[in-house]
This record gives C-alpha cells, structure tokens and sequence, in this order.
C-alpha cells in the first residue's frame, strides 16, 4: 500500500500514511491545511477505514488539540564520551545481508507504537548508516 502525500478534498489537504496498514492496520493523518478540519478528517479516517485500517493518528491542525496525545517524535542525542565502553561488535548493513537486517530490525520494533516497517524497497535509504550490533564473545 503507497502513501497519499496529497489527499485533497473540497475540505482541505492532508497526508495520508498507510504503509502500516499492510504489517500493523495503523494508518496516520498528517492535516496540512483545512478549511472544515472535523469534515476532512472524517473523510480521512473514512479513506483508511476503507482500506483496512483499524487504528488510525492524526496530526498537523491545533483543531486536534481536543483530542489526547498519543505519542510525539523526540530527537535523541548524546555526548559519545558519555558512552560507556563494552565488548561490542558493529557490522556495516550492506546488500548482502539487508535482508537479514530489515528481518530482525521488523521482528524487534514490530510491538513498539509508531515504529515504522522497513520494506525491501526501503533498502536504498536505510543501509548507509545502518549496523548489526552484537556481544563479542568472550
């Protein structure tokens, strides 16, 4: 199932997210600008209802405000002195062992809220910078 980066309707535009609906039937709405911003979101959630999902976000307009949190996007950082040193291994992710990667990264994040999939198609953006990381024997 592909994104809508353009839903518009005579309510206003809005993004639609539904690559989660194939692997977790969770769609997102992203509201980009509304003139009826109830209007548009009911024909956003009908639109992801009709295609499967069953839990479905929304986000972008202070017309949500009166709705509860669920969750918000948090940019984690830190010094890399701070880190302290343990008996690690790292492994580049590379063409050869991405399928691999991807399996166990879907196995992992697959129960963790808003955790995107990461597709076969996916591979391009998500190798460089990706790793395998693992306990060195001792």
């Amino acid at each position: 199932m592909h994104d809508i980066p353009f839903f518009q309707t005579e309510n206003g535009i809005a993004s639609l997210i539904l690559k989660e609906i194939v692997y977790k039937k969770i769609a997102y709405i992203r509201i980009q600008n509304a003139l009826h911003p109830d209007a548009l979101l009911q024909e956003c959630i009908d639109f992801c209802r009709a295609v499967g999902a069953e839990q479905i976000f929304a986000t972008g307009n202070n017309h949500l405000t009166k709705y509860p949190l669920y969750t918000s996007i948090v940019d984690m950082a830190c010094n890399k002195n701070e880190i302290p040193i343990v008996n690690l291994n790292l492994v580049p992710a590379d063409k050869d062992n991405y399928e691999q990667w991807r399996r166990i990264y879907n196995e992992r994040m697959y129960s963790v809220p808003n955790a995107a999939t990461i597709t076969l198609q996916d591979a391009d953006k998500q190798i460089p910078g990706s790793f395998f990381v693992y306990e060195k024997e001792t």
